[in-house]
C-alpha cells in the first residue's frame, strides 16, 4: 500500500475512526520485523516510544496501533513501553493483543502508583531504555 495512504489511514485512527484503524491493522507489515530487532546493527538508532496510560483500553488500542503503522527506516529501532498506570493490570490483554501483530517489540510495565511521575520513570527501570525516550498519551497520539 502506498506510503501517504498508510499515513492517512494512522491518523484517521488516531483520531477515533475505528473503521480505519480496522484496516491499518489488517494490512501487512511493510517492513520485517527483523529489521527492527533489539540488537539492531552497530551505528544504528534505537527509540523507545513510551505510552503512558491508565483506564482508557479503546484510546490505548488506537495509540499502539497508529505508532505501529508508522513507517520507519531500516537503520532505526523502535520499541514500544506501555506503562500500565492503574492500580490492577488492566490493560495487559489489550497490549498482548497489539504486540502479536506489531512488527515492533512491545513491552508491558505495570506502574501501580498512580500519576505522570511515577509512570513516565517506569520504563526507566527496563535494561535497553536509555534517554532519551519518546513519551506518547493514549488520549492524544500526537501529544508529547
Amino acid at each position: 500500500m502506498v506510503g501517504a495512504t498508510r499515513l492517512l489511514l494512522a491518523d484517521l485512527a488516531a483520531h477515533g475512526e475505528a473503521r480505519a484503524a480496522e484496516v491499518l491493522a489488517s494490512l501487512p507489515a511493510e517492513i520485517p520485523k527483523t529489521e527492527h530487532a533489539p540488537n539492531a546493527a552497530a551505528g544504528s538508532c534505537r527509540v523507545a516510544v513510551a505510552v503512558c496510560t491508565a483506564k482508557r483500553p479503546g484510546m490505548l488500542r488506537l495509540c499502539l496501533q497508529s505508532i505501529a503503522s508508522q513507517i520507519v527506516a531500516a537503520q532505526i529501532a523502535i520499541e514500544i513501553v506501555v506503562v500500565d498506570n492503574e492500580g490492577a493490570p488492566n490493560n495487559a490483554t489489550v497490549v498482548q493483543e497489539i504486540a502479536a501483530r506489531c512488527r515492533f517489540p512491545v513491552h508491558y510495565v505495570h506502574e501501580p502508583r498512580r500519576g505522570i511521575p511515577p509512570a513516565r520513570n517506569a520504563p526507566g527501570k527496563l535494561p535497553f531504555v536509555r534517554p532519551p525516550v519518546e513519551y506518547r498519551g493514549d488520549a492524544n497520539p500526537h501529544s508529547s
